[in-house]
């Protein structure tokens, strides 16, 4: 039998392996080993096309697997450039936010230092505010936290020392406070007497009603109020150190006025009966003025009349001592024409007998 190498058979076709099997003449037993030698070829070239053929498919497989990591590659690219730009826009970013958050630093330290000056100066316009809240609350207290008439007399003492401030009297005409025997009068004025004696002052704030057209109600009822409070200041009158009569400031012109109106004798009764005169904050300003140019008047009276004696006691000085010159002129005019001429003659006796002892050669005669 002809042999044939394993490459030579794995490579030839079948075609060919049976023309060279009938070429070589080999008995039948060589045929059919040969046979079967080519079924067993056969098989494995089978078996090696199929396993060619699955590594074909892994290969397609592994390349679609590599051109699916490329594109997620190229996909992972993209996504890393994006993420890097964005990265980069976020540091540019960051970078203009730590500027705005510095230029916000200085804005926020200037405006801590305007705020600390600015705290300062509210708690001085605090400390003035309540300075200046002290007579409102006063005024609070007297109509929505007292009741009586000890709030509405504070309101009146409180107008009443504005209205003494604000008239521009000197201090010494008018006094706060001024002890009357067991009493304080909380205001008094000087009187303008050689005796020196105060007119007590009181004001009270006293409520007056208002009908639907806003008018003022001055009733009975308002003028009894008054007079209870010009009884009041009486027990202050007529004392060692106060005038017989007193002062009632009402706390407005506009009720002053249409009290005069309603009773116009009422004004009259009250001095006659408790020598209180009644009168408007307009009026009293009036009235204090009056009694300090009268204190005026009297004090440049009384300083003129002191400079008036002392010119009286001066030139009566200069009389006396005209008179006294007078005096000694009269007895000086005597002396010469009586007693000079004896003088004289005694003179020039005397000096002709020192002439004749030689004691002396010559006198000056006096003519």
């Amino acid at each position: 039998m002809k042999k044939i190498n394993w490459f030579s058979r794995l490579f030839m076709s079948w075609s060919s392996l049976e023309e060279y099997m009938k070429q070589d003449g080999s008995n039948k037993e060589e045929v059919t080993n040969l046979e079967k030698e080519l079924i067993t070829v056969k098989a494995n070239a089978e078996s090696k096309t199929a396993i060619l053929a699955d590594q074909k498919e892994t290969i397609l497989d592994l390349r679609t697997r590599l051109n699916n990591n490329e594109n997620k590659r190229n996909e992972l690219a993209q996504v890393i450039n994006k993420i890097e730009a964005k990265l980069s826009s976020k540091s540019d970013e960051v970078l203009e936010k730590d500027l705005r958050l510095e230029r916000q630093n200085e804005q926020i330290s200037s405006l801590k230092s305007q705020i600390l000056e600015r705290k300062n100066d509210l708690e001085a316009l605090k400390v003035e505010i309540n300075d200046k809240l002290t007579p409102l609350n006063k005024i609070e207290k007297t109509f929505f936290g007292k009741t009586g008439n000890k709030g509405k007399g504070e309101l009146g003492e409180m107008q009443l020392k504005t209205l003494l401030q604000k008239s521009g009297l000197d201090e010494n005409i008018w006094q706060e406070n001024l002890v009357v025997g067991k009493n304080n009068v909380e205001f008094a004025i000087q009187s303008g007497n050689d005796d020196g004696k105060w007119i007590p002052i009181d004001s009270k704030v006293l409520d007056a009603e208002y009908d639907e057209d806003s008018k003022l109600i001055v009733d009975e009822k308002y003028k009894k109020r008054v007079l209870a409070q010009v009884k009041s200041i009486t027990k202050y009158l007529g004392k060692s150190n106060t005038a017989e009569y007193g002062l009632l400031v009402l706390q407005s012109d506009s009720i002053y006025m249409t009290l005069y109106n309603e009773f116009p004798s009422f004004f009259k009764e009250v001095i006659e009966e408790h020598k209180v005169y009644i009168t408007s904050p307009s009026s009293f300003v009036q009235i204090t003025w009056s009694i300090a140019n009268i204190i005026k008047i009297y004090e440049r009276v009384h300083k003129d009349k002191l400079i008036y004696d002392e010119m009286i006691s001066v030139l009566e000085s200069i009389t006396k001592f005209s008179n006294k010159m007078a005096e000694t002129h009269k007895a000086f005019n005597i002396a010469m024409t009586t007693h000079y001429p004896t003088i004289q003659k005694k003179q020039e006796k005397l000096v002709r007998k020192l002439e004749k002892e030689g004691k002396i050669k010559e006198l000056p005669v006096l003519n």
